[in-house]
């Protein structure tokens, strides 16, 4: 399977719960030029693998992929 990668530019993701007042930041995304991802996660009260995630990324997209996970929405920054 041949995955398309362009790394030309610097893509910004972000998911929220909502656009109020009371909305956070779940999952912030970012491909660098340099051909690797970070993705920060709100993980919150649940339980996230970070490596079986991290490995699962890289494999699927072909890049080198670095996840971290947070605890809550402030550790994002």
């Amino acid at each position: 399977m041949r995955h398309w990668n362009d790394r030309s530019h610097v893509a910004w993701d972000i998911e929220t719960t909502g656009f109020g007042w009371s909305g956070e930041i779940t999952v912030c995304g970012f491909w660098y030029r340099d051909g690797h991802a970070t993705l920060l996660m709100n993980a919150g009260p649940h339980t996230v693998d970070a490596d079986t995630l991290t490995d699962g990324l890289s494999e699927t997209s072909g890049a080198d992929v670095r996840v971290r996970v947070c605890d809550d929405e402030a550790a994002l920054s």
